[in-house]
């Protein structure tokens, strides 16, 4: 077995705006959404971010935009809030106490869908097993939801 050292994201920040890109190609393909990039506001934002959660933080944040905005260009609007709230955040990254972070995204997916849980699903970038299992988890009631 040969080791292989991958320097965490935020020692390679050249690397965000390929990684970034390749995500949301992935995101619109899975969504149908015309969302076509970042506003250079929020490329500013990831690119000071110190992303604690490595690459799998950078692809959560991106499946949460395509959640939240509709099309155009991903702003800082759209991002989660931990991103724009410094090192204290940074410190707990995207995993808040209790998974708010999720079950928010969960919920505002579930709304979008209209209740649908396959088209939340492909809103989230999971399957629907996932979407149940999450609303489950959360205690998530589909009728207060889409109140």
């Amino acid at each position: 077995m040969i080791p292989i050292y991958l320097p965490p994201l935020r020692e390679r920040r050249e690397d965000l705006p390929i990684l970034v890109s390749s995500f949301i190609q992935r995101l619109q393909r899975i969504t149908g959404k015309g969302l076509n990039g970042l506003t250079p506001n929020a490329l500013r934002l990831f690119m000071e971010y110190s992303w604690p959660g490595n690459v799998r933080e950078l692809k959560s944040a991106l499946e949460y935009a395509f959640v939240i905005a509709e099309s155009g260009m991903v702003d800082i609007e759209h991002l989660p809030p931990q991103l724009g709230q410094g090192d204290a955040a940074a410190a707990e990254g995207m995993r808040p106490a209790n998974g708010s972070a999720e079950k928010t995204r969960l919920v505002e997916a579930l709304r979008r869908a209209n209740g649908n849980q396959t088209r939340a699903a492909r809103l989230l970038g999971v399957n629907r097993v996932t979407v149940w299992n999450r609303m489950r988890k959360y205690g998530v009631d589909l009728k207060k939801v889409l109140q």
